[in-house]
Formats: structure tokens, C-alpha cells, sequence
């Protein structure tokens, strides 16, 4: 059990704060001894909640409005987008005055003179770089574009330009599509087989995309399966994510994504017919 980052987190908190300080520093080291990130720590702890709030309505505005210009993109490729925005909304579980709120900046998003590029700096600029909330950013697009099914050619180009922009590169974003198509496929054999998901999976094609959830491939260890599982899931880590600046609005975006890295993870076990990985 590790224990000295709550030793050293006592010591120093009591010397700065005596009680108080090392109350203060027990919980920081006893953070650190669970693994969390430095920058997560440091977020969590220091960033101010009206700098959360501000960020956490950028986020809003600019996947609203990007999800209206990726949809009008997809039209002028003869894909409709009628019921796109409302399926999305309907899966986020939003609010009637947060689901105006969607409608207003989407509609921004399809307009002539919407300047995606503008926006996409200034949302970068806005959220510093943080690599975690642009990752969950396109992802959350991905989850809309596909929501006809398929991936036009004019929706994944506004897709990758977006990526770039946000700092992700086409390898990254190519990972995350293959990544998301994996989950569906990975869910829908879920929802078929819910009493028996574990069951008969070895060398299956559900077990693959299992691995493909995970951003790996079969041959991976059973040291890089658990290293993937476990940045995923700090990365998606919904109190992680509500303190880098996500909207609450999609913390279930972030919610599933855990429990489907959690079953994928289960299921290689399972596969690999081992109790503990």
C-alpha cells in the first residue's frame, strides 16, 4: 500500500498550517498515493470555479455550434440531419433551457459566416490545451456524426480539420474513430447478449473490438492491456473531467464511456480466462 505521499503530504502540511495544513496535506498526499495526475491535482485544487464555469461554457457553446457545421457539411454529402441534434440532446438526458441553449449555438454552427477556425482557437486557447477535454471534445463530435450511421466524407474532413486545429493529429484522431466504431459494435453485442456477455467471447469479433475499445490489439500484453485500461479511465474519469471544465451536462458522455472501457476491460480478462490482470 503506498502511504508516503500521505506521510510527506502531514509532515509539510503541519509545518506550513500546523492542524489545518496538515489536514490539508494528508489529502494531497493521499491523492497522489492513489495515482491522480499532478495536473489534475493542481486543476482540481487551484482553478478557480468561476474559471471552471467559463470554461465549462465555452465547451457548451463550441460543441453545439461545431456539431451544426459538421452536420450542414454532411447535407451538402447528401446526408440528411434531420433528428441529429435531438438524439444527441436526448442521450446527454439535458435540461429544457439547456437544450434551447444546444439549439441557439447549433443553429450558429450552420450559419454562412460561422468562422470554425476562430472558434476552434479560441476554444483551444480557452480550455489551455488541455489535452483530456480536447480528446472528450472530439469524441463527443464522433458520437454525432455517427448518429445517421455512417461517417461521410465531408463530416470526417471537417472532423480531421477540427482535430488539427485542436492540437490532434490525424493518426490520433484516426485511433479515436476506430475507437468509437469499436464501442458501437462493442455495445450492441452487449445489449444483445446482456445475461451472457462474458460468455463463449474467445476469439470472437466482439472480444477484438474489446481490444479496439482500448485503443490496442490482441498481441498487446497483459501489461499493456492494463496500462491502456487504466489511462483510459483516468482520462475519462468523470470528477477528473468536472474539474478541468466539462459541462455537467455531459458527464454522461464520460460516465458510459467509463463503464464501456470497464466491460471491454472484463471481457480480455474474461477472454484471456485470468481472475486478475
Amino acid at each position: 500500500m503506498m502511504i508516503w505521499g500521505k506521510v510527506i503530504g502531514l509532515i509539510l502540511g503541519y509545518l506550513v498550517g500546523k492542524t489545518f495544513g496538515a489536514i490539508i496535506g494528508l489529502l494531497i498526499g493521499h491523492l497522489f498515493d492513489m495515482g491522480l495526475s499532478q495536473q489534475w491535482l493542481i486543476e482540481s485544487l487551484f482553478t478557480s470555479k468561476a474559471k471552471r464555469e467559463k470554461i465549462q461554457r465555452t465547451f457548451f457553446m463550441t460543441t453545439f455550434a461545431v456539431m451544426g457545421y459538421v452536420a450542414k457539411a454532411g447535407e451538402a454529402d447528401k446526408q440528411p440531419s434531420k433528428d441529429e441534434l435531438e438524439k444527441i440532446m436526448k442521450q446527454l438526458n439535458m435540461s429544457d433551457e439547456m437544450q434551447k441553449l444546444a439549439h441557439n449555438f447549433y443553429a450558429q454552427g450552420r450559419k454562412p459566416d460561422f468562422n470554425l477556425d476562430k472558434t476552434l482557437t479560441k476554444f483551444k486557447k480557452e480550455v489551455r490545451s488541455n489535452k483530456a477535454l480536447l480528446k472528450v471534445f472530439i469524441e463527443i463530435q464522433l458520437q454525432a456524426a455517427y448518429m445517421q450511421g455512417v461517417l461521410v466524407d465531408a463530416k470526417r474532413a471537417v472532423l480531421v480539420h477540427t482535430s488539427e486545429r485542436l492540437g490532434i493529429d490525424r493518426t490520433l484522431f484516426a485511433r479515436l474513430n476506430a475507437m468509437h466504431q469499436a464501442e458501437d459494435r462493442f455495445r450492441e453485442y452487449l445489449r444483445r447478449h446482456y445475461y451472457e456477455q462474458f460468455q463463449k467471447m474467445r476469439n470472437t469479433s466482439s472480444t477484438i473490438d474489446a481490444y479496439r475499445v482500448l485503443g490496442i490489439d490482441e498481441k498487446a500484453t497483459d501489461a499493456q492491456v492494463k496500462k491502456a485500461y487504466r489511462k483510459l479511465i483516468s482520462e475519462h474519469h468523470p470528477d477528473r473531467l468536472i474539474a478541468q471544465g466539462l459541462p455537467e451536462e455531459m458527464i454522461k458522455v464520460a460516465t458510459e464511456k467509463t463503464q464501456e472501457i470497464k466491460a471491454a476491460y472484463d471481457a480480455i480478462v474474461e477472454a484471456r480466462g485470468k481472475l486478475n490482470l
